[in-house]
């Protein structure tokens, strides 16, 4: 539960930073938090995985792995909007 509570805060951090990218404004204030929550969220929740699914423990380490999965998707969709809006920056 607590890696869940962590990744949506910094999924929301994620959206807030698109947004303002999207709007031309300063992103930087929550860009940098949002890379920090992620890493530290992601590399606790790989290790909660690794435990659970070592302990054979597949309650807990099947939505883990969901999770993760679905948390990096969105990092990498975060990424090619955020490329394709400094591009769009860039030609204007």
């Amino acid at each position: 539960f607590g890696s869940a509570n962590q990744l949506l805060a910094g999924l929301a951090l994620l959206s807030v930073s698109v947004w303002l990218m999207r709007r031309g404004r300063n992103y930087r204030p929550t860009f940098y938090p949002m890379v920090f929550m992620l890493i530290v969220t992601l590399t606790a929740l790989a290790s909660l995985i690794r435990n659970n699914l070592a302990a054979q423990n597949y309650v807990l380490g099947v939505p883990g792995v969901l999770l993760f999965v679905l948390a990096i998707f969105l990092v990498i969709e975060t990424y090619n909007v955020m490329k394709d809006a400094s591009k769009s920056d860039v030609k204007a």
